[in-house]
């Protein structure tokens, strides 16, 4: 463990409850790094046990129940969280299930010591069992229910997607309640902040999933102590970095999850997708190995699975899988196949060449990206304002991706973009005629996405913004005019970087690409906004805004060789109060 910084408070919270409820789970780690921002003002930092994320195969004379128990610790965390649905759980040796058994141990604890503070949920969402067995389970949801102790008061929420936020409010509430604001102490001297960010950047490196809330927690608090400092834009970058760590941490394991019980080579697929995306989202982040291990686990799987189903032996299927990837694509390959099966007569013989031969002809298996209807997006309650700043991020980048830096601050983001035309140039301007394009895109930009990174990809993504009428933002210039091209919406398509054509992602947005206005900026702040029309559809908007600017409006222009621009200009800006109101 890393030490914890003096006079910080860990909070360590465990949850429990049955699998059809696995999306609750989930959203559990999301809402707490979500809580964990504000909690830094308090001296808090939040972390999660599971037993999915912190178990670990072993034995125990109490059974795996016991040996669970010991590594989530109930009688030693300060939150239990309990979730409730349809089905009550497998019945272990002292109670009917796992997580009635895990409950009773927070519930003795509490008397005895006055914690864990204990926050119950039932889905209330209507449900109609289809079977005796299914019956059953709900009716020991119930009797639980009905029988919840005198002292406590549990919580109904109606639907998987309204549960994050119950949850959010409740947390969030708590520690106001329960952690008062602290006075801020005075911030270190100014030449501490190198060696107390080295040393945050160190252990950032060799921290676990645990770990990273700290690391964050630190971060956060160094820049908040330094926000004057010359070089706090450090802080802030190494701040996203641990961000998106432990973003790579929580769907890494969602993927490890899922990888548990995928049984077909579609669902092996999937995965493989869903790693794949994970390492294209953040390739160069120093966390990303885990899933390129992951990766490569998953496609030995793939090919052990594809040799059983053509009746080769498994083992015969890992000597020859390494061989057989390398080249099995060559054309060449396939064509001497062909003619091994065409020569080939021997019976038993024959059939086995046919079936390699079947194999080597195959790809993978597909990973194949189809359309989905568009949802309702999350509520954003009743509030005349909602912030964007607080529900999306500035993580999309678009155009010239590599020459656009993106410094957040808790009060405003800061860009930067520098026309040097060196990319990487992502989507349709990436190649030519089946070639990569050697011209700059010669414009970049960045998306305001909800949850971070999101092109359509998160069934969770996305505000139902319906009944606002206006968006409205703040922006100066700090390097004399720009004229910037704001917008949002577009999250309608993604790039298949296999195809190279644009694909519905699985859970577009609403909203198609809304012209928000080309802005000049100079350095003066001045606000701007923009109406939605009717015909806007903002049942579900994932890109809540985005900024572009292009090279022709900006007077730079490309050189004669179309490799990068005559002369190369630096646009530096600040956006903040980016809002809608009703």
């Amino acid at each position: 463990m890393l030490p914890i910084a003096k006079g910080v408070k860990v909070l360590r919270i465990v949850v429990a409850s049955p699998s059809d409820v696995e999306f609750e789970r989930g959203r559990v780690q999301v809402v707490v790094n979500s809580v964990n921002r504000g909690a830094v003002e308090r001296g808090l930092v939040l972390i999660v046990t599971r037993w999915e994320t912190d178990a670990f195969p072993g034995f125990h004379a109490g059974g795996p129940q016991a040996l669970i128990d010991e590594i989530l610790s109930i009688h030693d965390c300060d939150i239990f969280i309990g979730i409730f649905w349809r089905r009550f759980g497998t019945p272990v040796a002292d109670a009917k299930s796992g997580t009635e058994h895990e409950y009773k141990l927070a519930y003795e604890t509490w008397q005895k010591i006055g914690r864990p503070q204990i926050f119950f949920y039932f889905n209330e969402e209507a449900y109609k069992p289809k079977s005796k067995e299914e019956t059953d389970q709900w009716g020991l949801v119930l009797e639980f229910k009905d029988n919840f102790p005198k002292e406590g008061l549990w919580w109904p929420y109606e639907g998987s997607a309204k549960f994050e936020y119950v949850l959010r409010d409740h947390l969030e509430d708590y520690l106001r309640k329960k952690f008062p604001l602290r006075v801020t102490p005075p911030p270190p001297p100014r030449n501490s902040f190198d060696t107390a960010l080295s040393e945050i950047r160190m252990a950032f490196l060799q921290a676990s999933s645990e770990e990273l809330q700290v690391c964050l927690f630190k971060v956060r608090s160094l820049s908040e102590q330094n926000r004057d400092h010359p070089r706090v834009y450090e802080a802030r970058v190494l701040e996203r970095q641990i961000e998106n760590a432990i973003e790579i941490d929580t769907r890494l394991s969602q993927i490890r999850t899922a990888l548990l019980q995928a049984f077909s080579l579609q669902e092996l697929s999937d995965c493989l997708y869903k790693v794949r995306s994970l390492i294209e989202q953040f390739r160069d982040h120093p966390r990303v190995f885990e899933a390129r291990v992951l990766e490569h686990q998953i496609e030995n799987a793939i090919e052990e699975k594809g040799a059983r189903e053509v009746g080769i032996r498994p083992l015969w299927g890992q000597r020859v899988g390494g061989w057989m990837k390398t080249v099995r694509a060559h054309p060449l390959f396939i064509i001497l196949a062909a003619i091994v099966v065409a020569i080939t007569s021997i019976g038993g013989f024959s059939d086995s060449v046919q079936k390699l031969a079947n194999l080597f002809k195959k790809s993978p298996p597909p990973v194949v990206v189809t359309g989905a209807p568009v949802r309702t997006g999350k509520l954003t309650g009743n509030g005349r304002v909602f912030s964007v700043d607080q529900h999306f991020w500035a993580t999309g980048k678009t155009g010239d991706i590599g020459d656009v830096q993106i410094a957040s601050a808790p009060v405003l983001d800061r860009f930067t973009y520098t026309t040097n035309g060196l990319g990487p140039h992502e989507f349709e301007w990436k190649y030519v005629d089946g070639r990569l394009n050697p011209e700059p895109a010669q414009f970049a930009g960045v998306m305001y996405l909800n949850p971070p990174n999101n092109f359509g990809r998160d069934p969770t993504g996305g505000f139902d913004l319906r009944g606002y009428r206006v968006v409205k933002w703040k922006a100066h210039s700090l390097t004399g005019r720009v004229n910037v091209d704001f917008s949002m919406g577009g999250v309608t398509w993604v790039w298949d970087e296999r195809a190279r054509v644009q694909v519905t992602p699985p859970f577009p947005e609403s909203l198609s690409i809304k012209r928000l206005g080309i802005k000049t900026l100079d350095t003066n702040w001045q606000e701007f906004e923009a109406a939605f029309a009717p015909e806007d559809d903002l049942r579900c908007v994932i890109n809540g805004f985005a900024w572009t600017i292009n090279w022709p409006s900006n007077d730079v222009n490309l050189n004669a060789t179309r490799t990068g621009p005559v002369s190369a200009r630096e646009f530096q800006f600040e956006v903040r109060d980016i809002r809608y109101e009703r």
